[in-house]
């Protein structure tokens, strides 16, 4: 996903200023407070630092821009926890995951008064139904006066594709491996 997000903002690069400051996956970290071509990303990570999220945080947070977003492509609740010191830091973030809005109740309420706090912005659309915008559609829909009053559906586009081919007889691993090998499935389906 951050391989896609990193090609996407070099095509966008005549048109728009982005300035890609650090990146990491999961073994290895790159930073560069004067910034990285997009197209020179993948090779110059494999040089990287090793990855370790103390010192991510320490770069990201003691950082001499003062308009930076911090995109998580990751889906890790280790650094889905990071994200109040991120945000305290005045640092936006943008993320496809849900994770930091499925720990507890306490957590969900901090990030949500830190970012009315700091005016930062904290984004995140995880998608369901093969690309669905849940959170956005909903948003909108109570923003225009709409009650919503049920919502219900087979909300995920894997286990549509898994009861599909279970129904056609396909053993339960195979779908699984097919699945993934499709990309309907996250790299790690467990």
């Amino acid at each position: 996903m951050g391989g896609t997000l990193i090609s996407l903002i070099d095509d966008l690069e005549s048109d728009f200023s982005i300035n890609i400051i650090g990146a990491c996956d999961s073994k290895r970290f790159l930073w560069n407070s004067e910034g990285i071509a997009p197209s020179m990303v993948q090779a110059e990570l494999k040089n990287g630092e090793r990855t370790e999220w103390k010192n991510i945080l320490h770069r990201l947070t003691n950082r001499v821009s003062s308009e930076l977003i911090f995109v998580d492509a990751t889906g890790s609740a280790e650094v889905a926890r990071l994200y109040p010191a991120i945000l305290d830091a005045n640092i936006h973030i943008a993320t496809p995951s849900e994770r930091a809005n499925t720990f507890e109740q306490s957590f969900y309420e901090r990030l949500q008064d830190i970012v009315k706090k700091n005016n930062v912005e904290f984004r995140y659309e995880p998608t369901v139904g093969a690309g669905l915008p849940v959170i956005s559609t909903i948003s909108d829909l109570l923003a225009t006066g709409d009650t919503i009053h049920e919502i219900s559906g087979v909300v995920s586009g894997t286990m549509t594709y898994l009861f599909n081919e279970l129904e056609q007889g396909t053993a339960f691993s195979q779908a699984v491996r097919t699945a993934r090998e499709l990309g309907y499935a996250e790299p790690d389906p467990r």
